[in-house]
């Protein structure tokens, strides 16, 4: 998959996957923060939309969340860049099947 980048280009991909899927959860597994950044280590579940095996596909992702120093406050902070790191292939390989039927 090749990276995305820019809010227009993510809003994209999203409204042409969320149709897509049943369901799509996330489960913090580790959360570490630094003062400039955020580690988010989880597990997301998918679920493709008519999968007659409602089959629950799980893939371990990383999220760093890189903050501006400057717009720390008290009750929250400005993102400056968000990176994600995970292989979606399973999920995409799934809709391909169900899809075909």
């Amino acid at each position: 998959m090749e990276l995305i980048e820019g809010l227009e280009n993510i809003n994209e991909f999203f409204d042409g996957v969320f149709p897509l899927l049943e369901s799509m959860r996330h489960e913090i597994v580790q959360l570490d923060l630094t003062p400039t950044k955020i580690f988010q280590a989880c597990t997301i579940s998918y679920v493709v939309k008519n999968d007659p095996e409602s089959k629950a596909i799980k893939i371990p992702a990383m999220g760093v969340f890189h903050l501006v120093e400057a717009g720390m406050q008290e009750n929250g902070a400005i993102l400056k860049r968000f990176d994600v790191y995970l292989d979606p292939g399973e999920v995409f390989a799934r809709i391909g099947e169900v899809s075909k039927g």
